[in-house]
């Protein structure tokens, strides 16, 4: 069977380079038109640039600061990363996309070096199917072709892995303290997913793992001490905890009674409408599952199955960690990576150990076309779907068509109000350029001193936190006339409002 033919370690190596430079070239080449331009990826990259551009770490794109203040997100971390990484090599929606895919493959290699090194899968196939496996389904292909910051701590949680490799225990408790203190600058959901995942660990080997626990969880304290630090000496601690806890769900807490309140967290696990436990719902998923429980299935049949198993910790990993976080506040489908990672190491590591027992050839056969089947289905719904639906829309995406229509519209001088989708064009030409979510912090002179507007007009395109250009500019609104200028390509739309 060619699953248990092993290659020389260099061609495996030689393969996975093959594979990660295919896999950049995607994010090149593929990377503006996979994913439109949206909200979360410009509140994160707009104060990256400032920084990078012109030396200001603030942001006009959040709701909860003004734009003089020091920047308040939800990942100190990353943002700080982009900003180098668009120092080095520049601003453009390539170049700050390509960084995303980038931690990605790194992560992927540190994972990789984990698997062969421990060695949890012996078989080099099965090792280059897990790499591509980690990089491809659904879910976990969504978190590196959107901007968001999770990446950071997907490279993070990669990290600790191989922080495991380390032979000598003070040497990799040191290592596991200095990784952990990052996990709060990359964002607090990362230290709630290392939580819950280090306690399902201990459940599984206490002894073994109980030091490397306190020594990230020390790790944690001091990455919060220096956040506060950090932002207390800046006058914008109180920003920082009223993004995380969020000013509207303390309040509707005040006057409910702890009951009520898990009450309303249980349900939420059962409502599939509610987008907190979206990163359950994505296609990949079912097939991942649907594998894990084969693997269970026949494990118990051939009496293998431990309950310190891979496919036992998968489940109780799948169940727990969606569950938990969904019961704390949400589980969307950019944390599905949370899971995901888990699911489909364990998923790969159990199917080894079935191939080195090899219980008999047809039962062999049968779940390894199973294996092969369900992870190959879950892997063509991420990546290569979303890379056929882009080639069907490569037009309708293609951001060249924004840049060419805002291009020699804009001066150094405009003080510009517009839509997320600007802004790649925009934030290079223009310094002072207002979004959305900051509608609620600009003050009647940021609203005087506007000089051009760049919005979808549509009514479809509007909404409570994204106005229209009537409550963008209040009374002035007969110094604005319509430029006659727009754009349409089917995904962007646009037009161009001017002060009198």
């Amino acid at each position: 069977m060619i699953m248990k033919k092993n290659i020389s370690l260099t061609s495996e190596i030689l393969i996975l380079i093959g594979l990660g430079i295919a896999f950049l070239l995607v994010g090149i080449f593929f990377g503006p038109r996979l994913q439109p331009v949206w909200i979360d990826e410009v509140v994160l990259a707009e104060p990256a640039a400032n920084l990078a551009l012109y030396d200001s770490f603030t942001s006009a794109a959040w709701y909860h600061q003004n734009a003089q203040e020091f920047h308040v997100s939800t990942s100190f971390l990353y943002t700080v990363l982009l900003a180098l990484w668009i120092k080095v090599l520049g601003f453009s929606i390539e170049k700050v996309r390509l960084f995303n895919y980038v931690l990605m493959l790194l992560s992927i290699t540190v994972i990789w070096l984990f698997i062969k090194k421990l060695p949890l899968i012996k078989f080099s196939w099965l090792r280059i199917i897990l790499v591509v496996s980690c990089l491809l389904p659904a879910g976990i292909t969504f978190i590196y072709i959107s901007g968001r910051y999770d990446t950071s701590g997907i490279f993070l949680s990669a990290l600790v892995l191989g922080a495991f490799l380390i032979k000598d225990a003070k040497i990799r408790w040191l290592t596991m303290t200095i990784i952990g203190f990052f996990f709060p600058l990359s964002g607090l959901s990362a230290v709630v997913f290392a939580t819950i995942f280090g306690g399902i660990l201990l459940l599984f080997n206490f002894q073994r793992f109980w030091r490397e626990f306190v020594a990230i969880g020390g790790g944690f304290i001091l990455g919060m001490l220096f956040l506060y630090a950090l932002y207390s000496t800046n006058g914008v601690w109180d920003d920082f905890v009223s993004l995380t806890l969020g000013h509207t769900v303390a309040s509707a807490n005040l006057n409910r009674s702890v009951i009520d309140i898990i009450f309303s967290r249980v349900s939420k696990l059962f409502d599939q409408k509610d987008y907190v436990c979206g990163g359950c719902l994505h296609p990949s998923f079912p097939p991942l599952s649907l594998l894990l429980i084969i693997l269970i299935f026949y494990e118990l049949l051939t009496k293998s199955f431990r309950w310190r198993s891979p496919s036992f910790f998968a489940l109780i990993s799948v169940i727990t960690i969606p569950t938990t976080m969904c019961f704390l506040g949400k589980y969307p489908l950019y944390y599905s990576w949370m899971s995901m990672f888990p699911l489909i190491i364990c998923i790969c590591w159990s199917f080894n150990n079935i191939l080195e027992k090899n219980t008999g050839k047809i039962q062999t056969t049968i779940i390894t076309i199973a294996f092969l089947g369900l992870l190959l289905y879950a892997n063509l719904l991420g990546l290569p779907y979303l890379v056929q639906m882009t080639l069907q829309q490569w037009e309708k995406n293609d951001y060249a068509k924004v840049q060419n229509f805002l291009d020699n519209k804009i001066n150094q001088e405009d003080n510009i109000y517009a839509d997320f989708q600007t802004f790649y064009a925009l934030k290079s030409r223009a310094k002072r350029v207002y979004f959305p979510l900051y509608n609620g912090q600009m003050t009647p002179e940021d609203r005087d001193n506007l000089s051009l507007i760049v919005i979808d007009p549509r009514a479809s395109a509007r909404a409570s936190w994204n106005p229209g250009l009537a409550e963008i500019v209040g009374d002035s609104l007969p110094q604005w006339y319509d430029t006659g200028e727009q754009l349409d390509t089917g995904t962007y739309g646009m037009k161009l409002y001017r002060k009198r």
